[in-house]
């Protein structure tokens, strides 16, 4: 048993190991939002120069999505919208489990309703889901869904805050 003992402790400390992740320590004044992850897909030239800003960032969303980026994707998303770790993990599986999606359109939606930092758009995406994945709510095919985007003024950026079926 003695001589079992070192290989013991050794596998047991890089499991413990495994499991860990080094966390950098944030620096003073800075946030996540301050995290650049170079160009979103909408600053890429020739990507809809004339779409808003505002609704920019809905495009850009689900194109961090298409391409697997997806805690940035999740980084996108309002305090509201992800208050905790249990939220960003739904989130995750949420996400992942979509294989493809392409934005087809995006419609301002109840413009009446806007104000300087809330907006409402109405999406239609087409998604293919992951293989022998639960759909999460999507469907395999044309989605239609209701995006509020609402303003993060302390940090001047544009956020997701719910995604609907409806209204």
């Amino acid at each position: 048993m003695k001589k079992y003992l070192p290989v013991i402790v050794i596998l047991s400390a890089s499991i413990f190991l495994a499991g860990c992740q080094l966390i950098p320590k944030p620096e003073e004044n800075k946030t996540s939002a301050s995290v650049d992850f170079g160009p979103m897909p909408s600053e890429v030239e020739g990507e809809n120069p004339q779409e808003s800003t505002d609704s920019a960032v809905i495009r850009d969303f689900f194109n961090l999505i298409n391409e697997k980026r997806i805690p940035e994707a999740i980084g996108m998303l309002s305090g509201e919208a992800n208050p905790d770790q249990a939220s960003t993990q739904s989130w995750g599986v949420n996400f992942n489990s979509i294989k493809n999606v392409t934005v087809k359109s995006i419609d301002e939606w109840d413009k009446n309703s806007w104000t300087d930092d809330k907006e409402i758009y109405k999406v239609v995406l087409d998604i293919t889901l992951e293989t022998g994945n639960l759909s999460y709510g999507w469907y395999n095919g044309e989605n239609t869904r209701w995006l509020e985007i609402v303003k993060d003024l302390q940090l001047n950026l544009w956020q997701i805050n719910t995604i609907g079926t409806g209204p």
